[in-house]
């Protein structure tokens, strides 16, 4: 495992690091400070490293992947974790400090843990490699004995996607901007323009504007309805590339008939809080327990009606890695349960979605999710790290970019994409950085198009097609 055999106080002069501070019942925060001289890769967000570059006064709390910390000093990399397999969230609140870098370490137990365990504080781990590759191994082979994931169809075409082209039909703000039929004119020009086949072509608004009537999921009329959606599935299937329409995991649409039946399903957090999507201007989403043996029966039901008459490859079950603190659902078991049903009502059916984290990552197929381009503030503050790549890379089929990366021609009705990204730094600096990114942590190359305006172009298919991209304006 290439170990080193220095201990941290060797590895890390001027390190503090306290013990645990209680701050209530299941509660614990350590204050880690570290010199100027090392850095700190932390998995959390889409990965980032905080080192003496990052400006002072700086903050930062992402959203964590795996729960621990990563320090590089001097040519070694000690490992600093918990190792701690209770059902918990974690976190990191860091500043960077004049002389220093300052980390908050958060540690909450869920609500679902026992009682006699609340009182019992983290455990605290420290170890030396002479390889950051050793070091994440070392988590990821504890990762996988604390976590063991449950089987999901693995197709070997799913081991080999090459690409994964994005497609918006029916706008969340009501306009159609493609049908099935300009769709499958998409996969004949892909073909004839060489994109390798078993690409991924994932597209949403095709049941109703985007996030909108879940769990109603039937090709609409607006955008070519059945006769539409056939057409679309006989050229993947004729060209050999695989479909990959949207849907959502908890979501359940307020005006969709039959909701109040189901309202005592609604997710909902420590303080009562009701769960759901809630952006201005953007379409409501409440979220369902999965808890709920008769949401899962019904959301199945939904999407076995449609898979049995539209056998797609794939779905994308949007929100799958999310994980409530819900004090009637225990997410961390339920949320697995219920991708389970789904796997056995659908066996030949690769579910893919996003938010992957260390207890949950049993999906062949992810969205990597944190770019810039999927609604984070642009951090060029803080360096970049492909930590949760490496974490997770060797135990996934194959990763793909964010529903918000952008395309390289103008685009209508831009959300979900990248609207503020394009404001900020320009469209060709908008893709370029995405299709860099996506090459550093080992995404399938992925673009979105505009095909009804511009068709398949230049830069799409060079990307779609593995070649360097063209001159962008």
């Amino acid at each position: 495992m290439n170990k080193s055999k220095s201990n941290l106080g060797e590895s890390l002069s001027g390190l503090s690091a306290n013990h645990w501070e209680n701050e209530g019942p299941g509660r614990w925060t350590r204050r880690l400070e570290f010199p100027l001289s090392v850095r700190v890769h932390v998995p959390g967000d889409d990965g980032r490293i905080w080192d003496a570059t990052v400006p002072v006064g700086t903050e930062w709390s992402p959203t964590s992947r795996a729960n621990f910390l990563l320090i590089e000093h001097e040519g070694t990399f000690t490992l600093m974790t918990p190792y701690d397999s209770r059902p918990l969230f974690c976190g990191w609140n860091c500043k960077r400090l004049s002389e220093s870098l300052l980390i908050q370490y958060h540690v909450r137990l869920s609500i679902h843990c026992g009682e006699s365990t609340k009182d019992a504080p983290p455990e605290w781990h420290s170890e030396t490699y002479l390889s950051r590759d050793a070091a994440v191994e070392a988590y990821r082979n504890w990762m996988k004995s604390a976590f063991p994931q449950p089987p999901r169809y693995r197709p070997a075409w799913a081991e080999g996607i090459p690409g994964c082209v994005m497609l918006q039909l029916w706008a969340g703000t009501g306009e159609v901007d493609h049908t099935l039929d300009e769709l499958a004119e998409l996969l004949r020009e892909m073909h004839e323009k060489g994109v390798p086949r078993n690409t991924l072509v994932y597209f949403w608004g095709w049941f109703a504007p985007f996030d909108r009537k879940y769990p109603e999921y039937w090709p609409a009329d607006e955008v070519g309805g059945e006769a539409g959606f056939k057409r679309a599935i006989e050229a993947a299937n004729k060209y050999g590339y695989r479909l990959m329409p949207h849907t959502n995991s908890h979501g359940f649409s307020e005006d969709v008939p039959g909701f109040g039946e189901f309202a005592a399903d609604q997710a909902a957090n420590l303080r009562g809080e009701l769960m759901g999507w809630r952006e201005k201007g953007e379409p409501a989403i409440e979220y369902m327990r999965p808890s709920s043996a008769r949401w899962r029966s019904h959301s199945i039901s939904k999407l076995k009606r449609f898979i049995d008459a539209f056998p797609v490859d794939s779905i994308f079950w949007d929100q799958y890695g999310m994980l409530v603190d819900d004090p009637v659902c225990d997410y961390f078991h339920y949320s697995q349960v219920f991708s389970g049903e789904l796997q056995t009502a659908l066996p030949d059916l690769v579910i893919c979605s996003e938010l992957l984290n260390e207890r949950v990552y049993d999906l062949p197929v992810w969205m990597h999710w944190g770019t810039p381009w999927c609604g984070l503030p642009v951090r060029d503050d803080i360096p970049p790290s492909d930590i949760i790549g490496a974490l997770f890379k060797p135990l996934l089929a194959a990763t793909i970019g964010h529903q918000g990366t952008p395309a390289a021609v103008p685009v209508p009705h831009t959300w979900p994409s990248y609207y503020w990204y394009v404001e900020h730094f320009g469209l060709a600096n908008a893709v370029r950085r995405a299709h860099a990114w996506h090459r550093s942590v080992g995404c399938v190359p992925s673009v979105r198009v505009n095909f009804r305006e511009y068709g398949l172009d230049p830069v799409a298919l060079a990307i779609l097609k593995g070649e360097e991209l063209p001159e962008l304006s």
